[in-house]
C-alpha cells in the first residue's frame, strides 16, 4: 500500500500545476516571462494598461514589473526587503525602466500605500496574499478596495489555493492547506522539500511564536473566503479567472479541480468560476 502511495504521488508532483516554463532559463527571467507571455494579455482582456497607473504590492526584486512596466503608463512598486527593492531597481535600470520603487518596513508598507490613494488604476498583488497572516491580507485587501480608482481593478495573481488538496507552493504535502497552524507545526517535518523542513526547525528554537510567524512567512493558501469578507458579492466584483482561455497554456486543468468546481458549484453556486483553480487568478 506504502510503496503504491508512493508512485502515485510522484506521478501527480510531475504533472503538478507548478508556475513557468523551464531551465536553463533564471528564475528572475523565467517569472517575467511567464508574467509577460500570459498575465499581462489576461489582464488586457480587462482594461488596457497603456497610460494608466499600476502599483505593485510585493515588487521584490522586479521580475514582475519587467513585465506590466513597459505596458504601462506609471508604475510604482513597494516591497519590505529593501535588499530586493535595490536589485530590482538595478536590473529594471539595465533594461531602461526607471519605475517608482519604495522599500518599507512591514510597520509602514501599508501607510506608503495609503499615499497613493486615488491615483491606481490597477492595484497588482503578484504572488504575495499566501505570505501574509491573516489580518495582515484582510488589512491589504480592504486598503487596495481604497486605494484603486472607482473604474481600476484589485488583480491577484498566483497565489496558491487552500481548497485544494495539494500543498504545491510550500510544503509539497497533501492537505496541510487545510490543518489548523497547530497540527501543521507537528506535522510538518514529513514534508520532502528539505529547505522548508530545516528553516521550520531552525526557527523552533526560538519559540512557538517564531516556529508559527516562519511558517507563515513560507506561505499558506487563501481562498474565497476572504475576497468574501472584503468585496461582498463576488459574482459582481470577479472579473476574469484562471479558467480564462488566455491563461490555459499556464494553467493547466486537474481532476481535482473539477471535483472541486462540482461541490461549489453545489454549495455556493453564487461564487464565480475563479476558486476551483489551484492556482487563484482573479
Amino acid at each position: 500500500m506504502s510503496a503504491a502511495f508512493d508512485r502515485i504521488r510522484a506521478r501527480l508532483r510531475r504533472s503538478s500545476p507548478r508556475v513557468g516554463v523551464t531551465p536553463p532559463l533564471s528564475d528572475w527571467e523565467r517569472r517575467r516571462l511567464v508574467a509577460e507571455r500570459h498575465f499581462v494579455p489576461w489582464l488586457e482582456e480587462v482594461i488596457s494598461l497603456s497610460g494608466r497607473t499600476v502599483l505593485e504590492y510585493g515588487c521584490g526584486n522586479g521580475c514582475v514589473s519587467a513585465a506590466f512596466g513597459p505596458r504601462a503608463g506609471r508604475y510604482i512598486g513597494l516591497d519590505i526587503d529593501a535588499g530586493a527593492v535595490e536589485d530590482a531597481r538595478r536590473l529594471l535600470a539595465q533594461r531602461g525602466m526607471e519605475p517608482e520603487l519604495v522599500a518599507a518596513p512591514s510597520s509602514r508598507i501599508l501607510s506608503e500605500t495609503a499615499a497613493f490613494r486615488g491615483e491606481v488604476d490597477v492595484f497588482l498583488c503578484y504572488a504575495v496574499l499566501e505570505h501574509m497572516s491573516l489580518d495582515e491580507r484582510l488589512a491589504l485587501l480592504e486598503l487596495a478596495q481604497q486605494v484603486v480608482r472607482p473604474t481600476g481593478v484589485v488583480v491577484v495573481v498566483e497565489t496558491p489555493n487552500r481548497l485544494t488538496p495539494w500543498d504545491y507552493h510550500t510544503s509539497q504535502l497533501p492537505f496541510l492547506y487545510q490543518l489548523p497552524d497547530e497540527l501543521a507545526l507537528r506535522y510538518f517535518d514529513r514534508s520532502p522539500r528539505t529547505e522548508f523542513v530545516d528553516a521550520l526547525r531552525a526557527s523552533a528554537a526560538n519559540g512557538d511564536e517564531a516556529l508559527r510567524e516562519t511558517l507563515t512567512r513560507w506561505g499558506r493558501g487563501v481562498s474565497y473566503h476572504e475576497f468574501e469578507l472584503i468585496f461582498g458579492d463576488l459574482n459582481r466584483h470577479v472579473l476574469a479567472s484562471s479558467w480564462d482561455p488566455v491563461l490555459l497554456p499556464e494553467r493547466n486543468i486537474y481532476r481535482e479541480e473539477l471535483a472541486l468546481q462540482r461541490i461549489l458549484d453545489t454549495a455556493r453556486p453564487d461564487l464565480p468560476p475563479s476558486f476551483s483553480r489551484y492556482w487563484l487568478d482573479l
